[in-house]
């Protein structure tokens, strides 16, 4: 029997199918505020943009590693692992700016 998603999280299989949906949700104990106006949505970033003078050109994207072997995603310290493809940059000019401790 199928529950309702926003009182449970989750959604029974879908008909005809053995497909479950779960929800990735999760309840905060914090009293954050509620968001009422898309301005509030937008000040915590507009806080952090930069004068117009002071914009230069450039790009952000995101990379998706895995492993050719199996299409597993690599852990950061084992090897050939994200640790080591970052350090592998160094080939190409790229200065590590490196934490206290290397987990990741």
């Amino acid at each position: 029997m199928a529950r309702s998603a926003s009182v449970f999280g989750w959604r029974g299989a879908a008909q005809g199918t053995n497909e479950t949906r779960m929800s990735t949700r999760q309840v905060s104990n914090r009293n954050d505020p509620v968001i009422e106006s898309r301005g509030q949505l937008v000040e915590p970033m507009a806080k952090g943009e930069k004068p117009r003078e002071a914009w230069r050109i450039g790009t952000e994207h995101e990379k998706f590693v895995y492993r050719t072997s199996d299409h597993a995603a690599p852990s950061y310290s084992e090897p050939g692992g994200i640790r080591d493809l970052l350090l592998a940059l160094q080939d190409y000019g790229w200065t590590p700016i490196l934490e206290d401790s290397d987990t990741g």
